[in-house]
Parts: structure tokens; C-alpha cells; sequence
């Protein structure tokens, strides 16, 4: 009896031992499965950053419609709003284009930002007392107190380039719709570099060949 009780405990551990063996090899059977699954997710990210880094930017059409485009030249490079920059320690997104305007100030901003590899950059067109469509230098004398420029930031680089009073933008609107809340028209300036942060010979931008086709919010 002692005899066959030990030979029944032996049979006992070797299905137990069988059962780990089955289980060993399906946790490492999940485990290589898994470790698969992350390199293909990792060389699909890739491949996918590598087709976005590839793309090949187009002026946007010269629209009335309404069609929320934002696009432009600068130093003959093409500028279209593309990707999400964010900032870490809750600085948050920026993405795509935003256009604001306020009917009692005409108050006006447009931007977009472009972020890329390679690629790190921001546009602001911004205006003061713009109530009406037609062409609007920097300073319109003749209308009191007018503003409107042109900002363009290389953020990967810390240079800063903007609309003085020595070179000023020239905007024209071609549609300002406040019951549709579409404004349209196009830009282009000089601008003079006011601020950075590493050493740079470029001291001025051409921005050429900008049109606007937004909604605006309130």
C-alpha cells in the first residue's frame, strides 16, 4: 500500500509539473506574441513618421467660400498649418489653424502653426480696427488708428521675425462676412527679425503668396 500511495503522489507531480510546463510555455508563447505586436506598432509609427516627414507641401487655394485654408511662402518655402505641437507641464496643443475677430474693436488674428520633422514653425496675422474688405498696410493714417502685421516664428531655432513700422505687410481682404463669419484674403511682408535666441545671419523673411480662406470665432 506504502508502495502505491508513492507511486500515486509521483503521478500527481508529474501532472502538476506537466500543467506548469502547458502553462510556462503559454505565458511565453503571450509573451513573444506580444513582443511581435510592439515591434510592428513600433516600426508601423515609423513608417508612418517617415511618410509624414516626406510630404510635399501645396499652396492652398485662393477661396471666398469659406473653405478654412491658411497657406504662404516663406523664403520661397510653402507654409500650410500641418501637425500638433504640444508643450510638456500642461502647456497644452496647438494645431491647425485658429482665426478670432471682433465686430466692435475689428479686431483680427489668424494663425497656424506647422510642426514637422525638420519642421517647427508658427504664423500670426493680427489687425487692429479692420472693419471693412480692401488693402491694409501697417499703419492706414488716414482711418486713425490702424494696425496690421505679420508674425513668423522658427520656434525650433528661437527666431522671431515681425511687421515694423520700416517694413511694413501688406493684407488684403477680399471677404469679410460677419453674419457667415468668414474673412478671406491674402498677405505678404518683409519682416525683421526682433527676437532670438541663437545666433542667426538671416535678420529678415519674405512672406509671399499668403491667402486665407477661415471661419473666425467671436
Amino acid at each position: 500500500m506504502l508502495f502505491f500511495n508513492n507511486s500515486s503522489q509521483v503521478g500527481v507531480h508529474l501532472a502538476q509539473s506537466s500543467q506548469l510546463t502547458d502553462l510556462n510555455g503559454y505565458f511565453i508563447n503571450q509573451l513573444v506574441l506580444m513582443l511581435r505586436c510592439r515591434c510592428l506598432f513600433f516600426w508601423l509609427m515609423i513608417f508612418t513618421a517617415c511618410q509624414k516627414d516626406t510630404l510635399n507641401f501645396s499652396l492652398t487655394p485662393a477661396t471666398q467660400s469659406g473653405a478654412n485654408t491658411l497657406s504662404c511662402k516663406v523664403d520661397g518655402d510653402v507654409f500650410v498649418p500641418y501637425g500638433k505641437r504640444c508643450v510638456g507641464f500642461g502647456g497644452g496643443c496647438t494645431e491647425g489653424i485658429k482665426a478670432y475677430y471682433n465686430t466692435k474693436r475689428g479686431q483680427l488674428m489668424i494663425s497656424g502653426v506647422l510642426f514637422t520633422k525638420g519642421r517647427d514653425e508658427y504664423i500670426n496675422i493680427a489687425g487692429d480696427s479692420v472693419f471693412q474688405i480692401g488693402e491694409w498696410s501697417h499703419v492706414n493714417a488716414s482711418t486713425g488708428r490702424k494696425y496690421i502685421g505679420i508674425h513668423y516664428s522658427e520656434q525650433s531655432l528661437g527666431l522671431d521675425y515681425s511687421t515694423t513700422s520700416s517694413n511694413p505687410s501688406n493684407i488684403v481682404l477680399t471677404r469679410l462676412d460677419t453674419i457667415n463669419h468668414v474673412i478671406s484674403g491674402s498677405f505678404t511682408g518683409y519682416l525683421r527679425l526682433t527676437s532670438t535666441s541663437s545666433p542667426t545671419q538671416k535678420t529678415s523673411v519674405l512672406v509671399s503668396d499668403g491667402r486665407f480662406d477661415v471661419i473666425y470665432s467671436k
